[in-house]
């Protein structure tokens, strides 16, 4: 497209009606201070010694793990994968092959690794996300969570329920199905799970291609949220979402969850049980 082409608008109706809320979960409904990182890879480390042991049942060297986590990564990377893409349990078969343990990885050792750190450093909750959920489901609007996360969902969904976050429906992670954002599978297993067609859902996060163009590749309506923005570890990853923005219209621009609290965005149960397209007249 050169730069004189009009941007394709998103994907709303003219009187947007959604019966659904996904929000992504990374600088969404969830973000990390820099150091929380650290704890998380040495919280990793730790539960991979724990699970694969050598031959003689002793456990590898740090040394050793971390280079065997480099392979791996290294490996997926050419095969234009990522870590986040693969379930605990198959990532510690690659693991296992890679050290040459005589571990075979039981589903246990699998949601061990997959909540590693989590106590440890907990992800922050976002406020404006626990109050949304509260009133999209007093209102009747389910709220689910998709996520390219490393991390299962159910992991996540525990977590969250523990520590007074958004009491999702149900938390979709890349790592269970073998594919993230921008590819429409999650986005189609969200709208599938809730009966709906993806027109009916908005998505709402924090990432352009993933949640924005992801979401307008898979017939979903996006939201882009920037009210965690200066939360990113780095000034070079706040500026990059304020460039990725192209400036199309009509997308709902988001600095507050709070926005999303507007009667006009919803189908409510119970008012009519039809989207106004659908109504009689």
């Amino acid at each position: 497209m050169n730069a004189s082409s009009p941007l394709p608008p998103v994907p709303l109706r003219s009187s947007p009606k959604f019966r659904a809320l996904s929000l992504d979960l990374w600088f969404t409904t969830v973000y990390f201070e820099p150091a929380d990182e650290e704890v998380w890879r040495r919280a990793r480390r730790g539960a991979i010694r724990e699970i694969l042991v050598d031959r003689s049942g002793r456990p590898y060297s740090i040394t050793r793990v971390e280079a065997a986590m480099n392979a791996v990564r290294g490996a997926l990377r050419a095969q234009g994968v990522s870590n986040d893409m693969l379930a605990p349990r198959t990532y510690l078969e690659y693991l296992r092959h890679e050290l040459g343990s005589p571990v075979e990885p039981t589903e246990e050792d699998a949601r061990h690794l997959g909540a590693a750190g989590m106590e440890e450093a907990p992800p922050r909750i976002n406020p404006e996300a626990r109050r949304l959920v509260e009133r999209m489901e007093a209102r009747g609007i389910p709220v689910v969570a998709i996520s390219n996360t490393a991390r299962p969902g159910e992991v996540w969904k525990s977590f969250l329920d523990r520590r007074g976050g958004p009491r999702f429906r149900f938390v979709l992670a890349s790592c269970d199905f073998g594919w993230g954002k921008p590819h429409p599978g999650l986005f189609h297993q969200a709208a599938g799970r809730l009966g709906l067609s993806p027109e009916h859902l908005l998505h709402v996060g924090d990432f352009w291609e993933l949640d924005v163009e992801g979401a307008v590749a898979a017939g979903v309506a996006p939201g882009l949220y920037r009210g965690l923005w200066e939360r990113y570890p780095t000034p070079e990853e706040r500026a990059a979402r304020g460039r990725a923005d192209d400036g199309r219209p009509g997308l709902l621009r988001l600095d507050s969850l709070d926005e999303l609290d507007e009667d006009s965005l919803w189908a409510i149960p119970g008012t009519s049980g039809r989207l106004p397209s659908e109504q009689e007249g």
